[in-house]
């Protein structure tokens, strides 16, 4: 299907080989699983192995990649791209994509409204790309993605990401029906692989970090959190009608933890708590968040420009790499550093501990169990309850 021949590849402006030697040979109808730690490599060789053009990745390659396949028969799906959307409206996007992948005109009423019956989402026809939450996003995209057309080969990167429980099990099984009918390959990179080992089996392929990013921030000894008073809010003004009724204490030195399904209101519930809707007249004057994609919430270049007005920080260890070549958990795991650095008395973290790897994520742990020492707020937000110590307050919505 796919053979690699002694690869090596770096980024452009880059000196770190992210590639080194890496051999294989894909077979057809198997499905492979890549493992690593963050910044191993693992979405760049998918990029790769994706693509007989490389289009999708930028950067010096040596070594061959034979491809065995047709480019159109291969599909590659990265979570980093869900805001790609083309129409507004739900049933648009599905019809136009239908047309793009050569579908007939007259059957492709028919072929949606099977989609969204097997998917269950017959009822978002006449919904809005743009009232959608991320999960919501996600999933939609995933459809899009693996049920307008047939491939022999499916590289799907992160595809879970923002996903609940349920809509994992839609996709799961659709995946190894198709498997299973038309012997479709997958190549998968998930840090969560416990719910893909249900329904196939995976040959392995695991790479190592070549002097890769590590988290690195730690609390200094004069850190600091200014006092707050407790205060009570409540989302009455929320745009969202289902989360209007709930309600949450703010105080020094508490973990709370926001669980519901996609489209439940999760976000909306932070978004709401920052004033980005309308000012919720919280008395906190240093409160910050890190959203689900946190790539967006970069402004400069390189890692060392974003923290130049951060008093008494120590040089920068990775001051010099890009942000766009960090890897997705790398990403939300600098700039969550980044607003810890700030000091902040309220501190959102949404989705922080989805597609991370476990050795980020015991750093991450330790880190927020600090701040609340230190006498900072910190909400979370997932589809289901973290496995966490020192959770004051679970709210199901």
């Amino acid at each position: 299907m796919i053979e690699c021949k002694q690869v090596d590849f770096r980024y452009r402006r880059s000196q770190k080989k992210i590639l080194s030697q890496f051999s294989f040979h894909f077979e057809e109808a198997k499905h492979y699983y890549i493992k690593g730690e963050h910044g191993a490599g693992k979405s760049t060789l998918m990029k790769l192995l994706a693509s007989q053009q490389f289009s999708f990745v930028e950067g010096e390659m040596q070594g061959d990649i034979l491809h065995f396949i047709p480019q159109p028969r291969i599909l590659f799906f990265d979570a980093r791209d869900v805001e790609l959307f083309f129409y507004e409206k739900i049933y648009d996007e599905f019809y136009y994509i239908l047309r793009c992948v050569g579908y007939p005109r007259n059957n492709i009423e028919t072929q949606i409204a099977l989609i969204m019956s097997y998917f269950q989402i017959e009822s978002w026809s006449h919904r809005l790309v743009s009232d959608l939450s991320m999960g919501e996003k996600q999933y939609l995209k995933l459809i899009l993605a693996i049920a307008t057309k047939q491939y022999q080969l499916m590289c799907l990167d992160e595809p879970f990401l923002h996903l609940d429980d349920v809509h994992k099990h839609f996709i799961l099984q659709y995946l190894e029906q198709i498997s299973q009918d038309f012997d479709t390959s997958l190549i998968v990179i998930d840090h969560q692989i416990q719910a893909w080992e249900q329904y196939f089996h995976f040959e392995t392929i695991e790479l190592t970090t070549q002097d890769a990013y590590q988290p690195w921030f730690t609390l200094p000894e004069n850190y600091q959190i200014n006092s707050f008073p407790e205060q009570k809010v409540d989302f009455i003004k929320a745009p969202l009608p289902a989360i209007q009724e709930q309600c949450i204490t703010l105080k020094p030195g508490q973990i709370n933890m926001i669980v519901g399904k996609n489209g439940s209101g999760k976000t909306t519930m932070c978004k709401y708590l920052m004033d980005m809707f309308v000012p919720a007249n919280i008395a906190i004057s240093c409160k910050r968040m890190l959203m689900a994609d946190a790539k967006t919430m970069y402004f400069y270049t390189t890692l060392g420009e974003e923290w130049t007005d951060v008093d008494g920080i120590d040089l920068h260890p990775y001051a010099t790499f890009y942000s766009q070549h960090l890897s997705y958990g790398q990403c939300k795991v600098e700039m969550f550093q980044r607003l810890l650095a700030d000091g902040p008395q309220l501190l959102i973290l949404d989705d922080l501990f989805d597609g991370l790897h476990d050795s980020y994520r015991s750093g991450a742990y330790r880190m927020i169990q600090e701040l609340k020492n230190k006498g900072s707020m910190i909400i979370l937000t997932g589809t289901q309850d973290l496995d966490m110590e020192g959770i004051d307050e679970v709210i199901s919505i």
